[in-house]
């Protein structure tokens, strides 16, 4: 376990979160992003899929997220899906933790502040947002996925 991800723990007992799993290893779902998306280096290659949303170095990522996670549940989710996010981050993190849609944005803002690259997807990679190091925002779909 890193110190980011045993701080980050410490803090999410502190703060209401629900239901929440961690897993030891963030390589399965690195894999998933590898298998669905387009990859440059280390990260995706979003000049390669079709991205719904993009913004570069903004003050207001927490508004960019939540408007990204309220067009997922209103547009690409029904009742029988289940609501959980999955959280990976490329170099501090060593964790995945799935959690709720209801504890998204909470947890968003503890881990906006771990210098890394943050992605958030579903369990199957058919979508993600991506915050870099340098606040550039991304979300869109898998190239995969039905759902462009």
């Amino acid at each position: 376990m890193s110190i980011y991800d045993n701080e980050l723990l410490d803090n999410l007992n502190e703060i209401s979160v629900g239901k929440m799993l961690v897993d030891r290893s963030a390589y399965y779902f690195f894999d998933v992003l590898n298998k669905e998306f387009p990859i440059c280096g280390t990260q995706i290659d979003w000049s390669n899929i079709r991205l719904f949303y993009k913004k570069l170095r903004d003050e207001n990522i927490l508004s960019d997220f939540t408007s990204c996670i309220s067009y997922l549940r209103i547009n690409h989710l029904n009742k029988q899906d289940v609501l959980t996010i999955v959280y990976i981050g490329d170099s501090l993190t060593e964790y995945a933790y799935s959690l709720s849609f209801n504890d998204i944005e909470e947890f968003f803002s503890l881990v906006n502040e771990i210098p890394q690259h943050h992605y958030f997807m579903d369990a199957n990679g058919t979508w993600c947002i991506s915050v870099n190091m340098t606040g550039d925002f991304n979300f869109g779909f898998s190239m995969l996925s039905s759902s462009q």
